[in-house]
C-alpha cells in the first residue's frame, strides 16, 4: 500500500474539512508557504514525504520565521497549521500532538520576545558538549586512530559552526579554508551564497574559532599531502582512506547531527534534531538576547524579514557588531596564532 505524501494529505485537509472558501484559500496560502520553507532550511521534510514522518518540530522554523510580522497574521498561520495537524492526528495519518502543538506555537503566536523558548538549546549544548568529549580521546596511535581523531574534531568543530552562525548545512559545508577572513574584527567572518544565490555575511564566535583551529592543526598533514593550495581545501573535510581531503557531502552532514543526536539524549528528543534545529536555535539566540528579529533573520539569511528592511543593505560591520552583542568574540585574534585569511 503506498503512503498518503504531505501534499497529498494536505490537499486532503483542505477538501474535506468543510472550511469556508476564504479560510481555505487562506489556509492554502499558508500551507504552501510552510512547505516552501522547509525546503528553505533543508529539512528532510518535503511535500513528497510520507505524512507520517511528520513531527511537531517541523512546524518551528516557519514559526519562528513569522515572528517580526503582525500578530493577526501569525494567528492565521497557527490556525491552519493546528487545523492541519488535526486533520492529520484525527486520522492516525502521523504519530503528532495537537496539544503539544498548541503548546509549541503559543509563544511564538503572541510574539513576546522574552516568553518565547528555545526548545532545542538544551539539547544542542548536549550534542556540543558530547562532541567535544569524543574529540577528546583517547585514539590510539596509527593511521586508523588519527582519521578517528580528525573525524572527531572535523565533527565537534561543524556542530559548534551550525549552533554559532546559523548557516544551513550545504553553506556549511561548502565553505573553504580560504573563504574565512579569521583576522577580521570582532568576529573572523565568511561571506557565503546561500539560497537563491543570494550572498550574505556569517560570523565566528569564539568557541567556533577554536574548535576550528584545533580541528584546522590537527590536519596539517593531510593538507600538505594534498596536491590543491591550502586555502582551496574544504573547512569541513572527509577523512576516510578512499576520499580524504574531499568534501563531505549534505547527506553525511545530517548523518553526524544524527549520531551525535543519538549519543548525547533521549531517544524520544532525537527525532526533533536536525541540521535547521541548529538555525532555528541560532535565530532565536538573537532574537531573545537583542529583540531585533530582523538583525537575526538577516545572520540566519532569510529570504524575507517581514516588514522592514532595515538591513537589506547593512554592512558588514553593522552586522557584525550586531553579532558580537550575542555571542562571545573576545580574544579570537589571541587564540588563533595558526590560522591566516
Amino acid at each position: 500500500m503506498v503512503k498518503m505524501t504531505i501534499q497529498d494529505a494536505i490537499q486532503d485537509y483542505l477538501d474535506k474539512t468543510g472550511l469556508a472558501p476564504s479560510s481555505r484559500a487562506k489556509y492554502a496560502r499558508v500551507l504552501a508557504r510552510w512547505l516552501d520553507s522547509l525546503a528553505e532550511e533543508e529539512t528532510d521534510i518535503t511535500g513528497e514525504t510520507t505524512i507520517d514522518r511528520l513531527t511537531i518540530h517541523h512546524v518551528e522554523p516557519f514559526m519562528a520565521s513569522a515572528m517580526g510580522l503582525a500578530s493577526v497574521t501569525r494567528r492565521v498561520y497557527a490556525s491552519a497549521l493546528i487545523g492541519f495537524y488535526e486533520f492529520v492526528e484525527l486520522r492516525e495519518l502521523a504519530p503528532v500532538s495537537t496539544a503539544r502543538l498548541r503548546q509549541l506555537l503559543a509563544p511564538m503566536v503572541n510574539g513576546r520576545r522574552e516568553t518565547v523558548p528555545d526548545y532545542a538549546a538544551e539539547e544542542i549544548e548536549a550534542i556540543i558538549r558530547t562532541a567535544r568529549e569524543l574529540a577528546a580521546g583517547p585514539f590510539e596511535d596509527t593511521p586508523k586512530g588519527h582519521r578517528r581523531r580528525l573525524v572527531a574534531l572535523r565533527n565537534h568543530a561543524l556542530v559548534v559552526t551550525l549552533a554559532d552562525t546559523g548557516m544551513r548545512i550545504s553553506e556549511a559545508l561548502s565553505l573553504r579554508r580560504g573563504d574565512v577572513q579569521w583576522t577580521a574584527r570582532p568576529a573572523p567572518r565568511a561571506k557565503i551564497a546561500g539560497k537563491g544565490d543570494r550572498e550574505r555575511w556569517v560570523f565566528f564566535s569564539a568557541r567556533a574559532a577554536r574548535a576550528i583551529q584545533s580541528y584546522l592543526t590537527a590536519r596539517r598533514q593531510t593538507d600538505a599531502d594534498d596536491h590543491r593550495p591550502v586555502h582551496m581545501s574544504p573547512l569541513f573535510a572527509n577523512h576516510s582512506r578512499a576520499h580524504a581531503g574531499r568534501p563531505i557531502s549534505t547527506t553525511t552532514g545530517w548523518k553526524i547531527v544524527r549520531q551525535l543526536a543519538e549519543a548525547a539524549l533521549p531517544p524520544d528528543r532525537v527525532e526533533a534534531i536536525h541540521p535547521h534545529t541548529f538555525r532555528h536555535h541560532f535565530l532565536t539566540k538573537v532574537w531573545r538576547e537583542t529583540g531585533d528579529l530582523h538583525l537575526a533573520q538577516k545572520l540566519a539569511g532569510h529570504a524575507s524579514v517581514g516588514t522592514t528592511t532595515r538591513y537589506t543593505h547593512a554592512s558588514a560591520e553593522e552586522l557584525a557588531a550586531g553579532y558580537a552583542r550575542v555571542f562571545d568574540t573576545q580574544g579570537i585574534q589571541r587564540a588563533l596564532p595558526g590560522l591566516e585569511d
